[in-house]
């Protein structure tokens, strides 16, 4: 029950983070239309906020960061830039991932058939470079999430030096 009322809730939370981008945008290209530049350019900072937490964290997507199968996790994930909670280093290693700064995580090697288990030494832990398997459209998506959040605080930043 508590898992459809998270589902629920993010999806509502992903129609007024995108109605509420929709709303700015337009204010701020009202704005413009009317040639006051310098407060259309602040609407249009502030609609960039709502639209960089509906990409980053809300919207629900597919996990799809690949497992020790080799196929791509299925599991629920909310925004594109973190994974999901399910599998042990899947929310943190997308986000790495994504950002091009990896780190290994470890994972055992799977058990097979072994001969004289006690005589051999224990194998350690093998590192594993977390991949994604998304497509171009979730890449590009994943940037306009970073992108929009750097123009949001470019825009404040610039809003609140001007006045």
């Amino acid at each position: 029950m508590a898992r459809s009322s998270k589902r629920r809730n993010r999806g509502a939370a992903s129609a007024f983070f995108f109605l509420l981008a929709l709303a700015l945008g337009t204010v701020a290209v009202a704005k413009i239309r009317q040639d006051e530049t310098l407060i259309g350019a602040q609407w249009a900072a502030w609609a960039f906020l709502p639209l960089a937490l509906l990409l980053g964290f809300t919207l629900p997507v597919r996990c799809r960061v690949r497992t020790t199968r080799g196929t791509a996790c299925g599991n629920q994930a909310y925004g594109l830039l973190f994974g999901c909670s399910n599998a042990a280093g899947h929310r943190f290693g997308k986000f790495r991932a994504r950002l091009g700064i990896g780190k290994d995580i470890s994972e055992q090697p799977p058990v097979g058939k072994r001969t004289a288990v006690m005589y051999q030494p224990a194998p350690g832990p093998r590192t594993m470079k977390i991949h994604i398997e998304d497509s171009a459209l979730t890449r590009c998506g994943s940037w306009a999430t970073l992108v929009s959040a750097v123009a949001t605080v470019i825009g404040l930043v610039a809003t609140f030096t001007v006045h």
